[in-house]
């Protein structure tokens, strides 16, 4: 360990994996020597699990992220599971609705006055934000103008149990002002009266960093990595080799890039090998 660590780069990321048994250890280890902790990702990398007698059934692994000073995690496409997550398709990509009211923390209209605001909806769902001052004093928006006689004011407020709750919205006036596609209208009728209701476009991340949490099915090293030594060889050469594919987004999870070098310095089955190639190739 403190040989890669003389090794890296200030960039630089060590990736190491390790099960259940020795992981504390490691984790405290590298603490020691490493300047930065940037994750321990879980890996579900034996779907099936383990036979065990008398203990729970490992089905996972550990990958152990550090670095150096300005070392950062890199990013990782998004899973088939994430993107379900945005099922719509538009010219700026994938997204879903998701309606504008905040919910969850920093939801109330005290985390944010300026987030809370009217907007002015016409009869054909057009949206506007009306003419404000900000007023620092009382810590709210002064409407400067009246909603014309075929609009609605709506404002981001929620009933709970009979008693209307002041939220804020999650964006501001001045995004809201301007027209775009990122918005829409839904008129609803809960039996009594019309509601509408506010939304807009998100979309995933491409910066996002790296979850903790990896189970796709390219990480199955007892399925995958044995049989990628049985393809090249013929027979098991090595026992307990790694999935290709986990390695592979390993190194991109490491900010791996074309310029970039990988040091495996117990190559094992050579699976880093097997991954550098292919990633570039790619």
């Amino acid at each position: 360990m403190r040989l890669a660590r003389v090794c890296l780069t200030d960039t630089g990321v060590l990736c190491a994996a390790i099960d259940d048994e020795e992981v504390s250890l490691l984790r405290l280890l590298l603490r020691t020597l490493f300047v930065r902790e940037l994750g321990t990702v879980a890996v579900r990398s034996n779907p099936a699990g383990r036979k065990s007698r008398g203990q729970f059934s490992p089905a996972h692994e550990y990958a152990l992220f550090f670095g150096n000073s300005s070392a950062t995690p890199g990013t990782l496409d998004k899973t088939a599971q994430e993107l379900a997550r945005y099922p719509h398709i538009d010219d700026a990509g994938r997204y879903a609705w998701n309606n504008l009211i905040r919910h969850g923390s920093g939801d109330r209209r005290h985390d944010r006055p300026t987030m809370f605001y009217p907007i002015y909806i016409s009869d054909n769902d057009g949206m506007r934000v009306p003419e404000m001052a900000w007023d620092s004093e009382k810590q709210e928006y002064s409407v400067m103008e009246e909603p014309g006689e075929a609009e609605i004011t709506v404002w981001p407020t929620v009933e709970e149990d009979g008693i209307l709750i002041e939220k804020r919205w999650h964006r501001g006036p001045d995004r809201i002002a301007k027209p775009s596609s990122d918005y829409r209208v839904r008129r609803r009728n809960d039996g009594t009266n019309v509601k509408i209701d506010l939304d807009f476009k998100i979309r995933p991340d491409p910066n996002s960093m790296p979850k903790t949490w990896w189970d796709d099915k390219r990480y199955a090293s007892a399925n995958l990595g044995a049989k990628t030594i049985k393809e090249l060889f013929g027979d098991k050469r090595f026992d307990f080799a790694k999935a290709t594919g986990l390695v592979e987004d390993c190194l991109r999870a490491s900010l791996c890039d074309a310029e970039s070098v990988v040091l495996d310095y117990f190559a094992g089955s050579g699976t880093t090998g097997h991954a550098v190639v292919n990633l570039n190739r790619a």
